[in-house]
């Protein structure tokens, strides 16, 4: 007996496709946190770092998934920075033209000044336009706790004189952490989520924060630390305090979630992360205009990482729309086909088989060969800068190509929708398979697939698993002979973008 799945998964470009009907129960979800909005944030001291130069991080989780990164033309310094659109007065990390970086954390842990409008995006404006060391903003927010602070913070930041550290800003007190104090931070790394280790409890965020430290301390050991490793190890990190999916694809089910999926709302890469950026600075001494922020106008599972410089005067034109940036845009819809939506959308589920399918496939793998391709040669040209620096004008070329290359890639990855009615007619013991073109990708842009691929397996394909591949066709039908396929099996038709 062969049995013809009529809901077949469609395999496209890297990855596979499946749109489980299924309805769960918010109440019955594992794993919940009932974590609020929040950061995940890191900074490396520059000794700790192999290169002298240390790294600012800030994974940014938000409800608006509007992000865009700005360039501002200020007095006294220049920035850029990640913010919301159309919303110039503040800023929410950056790194500024002398080299000074700074990102940050609410403490949630810390008394909140309720009904105020939060501040801390109009003191990191502040701190980017006018601050050029550390002194200069622990000055600033000394005078901003004798006034009151409206927004209880983590503040990490760095200079171009190697001076690093977090300071923990609760509505009136200061609480400085120096990064070259190995008292205090003895491997040089420092982390926070949503916590102050001078407040009360809870604890918002404890199991991020022990996972990003875990992953650091491990790569700072190992001398891998670097801007690529914190964005493509810890920011796209998805395990939780219940599950480890690693490695990718998750290959379970847990408890009425479908096959594969994993609710990562209390992970590091979380469904609210909606944009994130490294800023590497310089070791003492040299030119801080060849500081680079690296940024992800995304999820970081979902959104390739590109350089840019305060020195290039502008930001590319995909990470700054109007009203909404092209990267941002293509991510969220990368989101949507990713994720499958509950009612309550801190419950939303990630298909990880759709980012590494068990072929080593899929939207991650495709990002990272884009991100590949490129990485290096960023580094080395930045290198070449610190003996040779280039004008703003060749520094912005750069950006800009680069970034509208990047985000081609990412128009590009265009995964095909299912193969729908397949039909099986039997002539003796020969099989003939026939089914309608597909001609529109997942976001409904028209595609040319390059053919189509025949699979079978004995448990209807209910474990994502590929199965055995029985042949590929550029036509809208295939046959199989007798004998060709076994008996008792479930067939699979799969569109293809290439023959993978």
């Amino acid at each position: 007996m062969i049995r013809l799945r009529q809901t077949s998964i469609a395999v496209f470009l890297l990855c596979c496709i499946i749109s489980p009907g299924f309805e769960i129960a918010t109440s019955t979800n594992p794993g919940d946190t009932g974590e609020p909005e929040g950061c995940t944030t890191a900074l490396v001291a520059g000794w700790a770092a192999p290169d002298g130069r240390p790294l600012l991080w800030k994974s940014r989780d938000v409800s608006n998934w509007h992000q865009e990164f700005n360039y501002y033309d200020l007095t006294p310094y220049s920035f850029i920075s990640v913010n919301y659109p159309d919303n110039i007065e503040e800023a929410y990390g950056g790194i500024n033209e002398v080299g000074f970086s700074i990102e940050n954390a609410n403490a949630l842990n810390f008394p909140d000044s309720s009904g105020v409008p939060d501040d801390d995006g109009i003191i990191m404006h502040h701190a980017l336009q006018t601050c050029e060391t550390v002194e200069d903003f622990l000055a600033y927010m000394d005078t901003t706790a004798r006034i009151g602070r409206t927004r209880p913070s983590i503040y990490g930041v760095f200079d171009a004189y190697g001076g690093a550290g977090m300071l923990e800003a609760s509505l009136y007190d200061n609480y400085w952490f120096d990064a070259n104090d190995t008292t205090l931070a003895p491997d040089g790394v420092m982390v926070r989520a949503n916590f102050a280790y001078n407040g009360g409890t809870p604890h918002i965020g404890q199991f991020r924060h022990d996972r990003s430290l875990e992953l650091l301390e491990g790569a700072i050991s190992s001398g891998e630390i670097s801007a690529h490793f914190i964005l493509d190890i810890v920011a796209r990190d998805l395990q939780t305090e219940d599950v480890d999916p690693y490695p990718l694809p998750f290959q379970g089910s847990i408890g009425e979630y479908p096959y594969g999926y994993v609710r990562d709302h209390s992970a590091v890469n979380r469904e609210i992360t909606q944009s994130c950026f490294v800023v590497q600075g310089v070791q003492p001494g040299e030119n801080p205009l060849t500081s680079t922020m690296w940024i992800q106008c995304g999820e970081p599972t979902m959104t390739p990482m590109i350089p840019v410089w305060a020195a290039g005067l502008s930001v590319p034109p995909e990470v700054d729309g109007d009203p909404d940036a092209p990267m941002c845009l293509r991510a969220r819809q990368f989101f949507t086909y990713l994720y499958l939506p509950l009612p309550d959308p801190e419950d939303d589920i990630i298909d990880t088989w759709k980012l590494i399918n068990d072929r080593g496939k899929g939207l991650l793998t495709y990002i990272r060969a884009l991100e590949d391709g490129y990485y290096d040669f960023i580094e080395s040209t930045v290198e070449e800068w610190r003996t040779n620096f280039p004008s703003s004008t060749v520094i912005e070329s750069l950006q800009d190509s680069l970034a509208a290359d990047v985000f081609q890639g990412m128009m590009d990855y265009n995964p095909p929708l299912p193969v729908e009615n397949p039909v099986i007619v039997t002539q003796g013991e020969d099989l003939h398979l026939s089914w309608p073109p597909v001609t529109q990708s997942v976001f409904g842009e028209t595609i040319a697939v390059s053919g189509y691929a025949i699979y079978s397996n004995d448990d209807y394909f209910s474990n994502r698993i590929s199965g055995d591949s029985l042949g590929f066709t550029t036509n809208t039908y295939y046959e199989l002979a007798a004998g060709t396929y076994p008996e008792n099996a479930f067939l699979q038709v799969r569109a293809v973008m290439f023959d993978d």
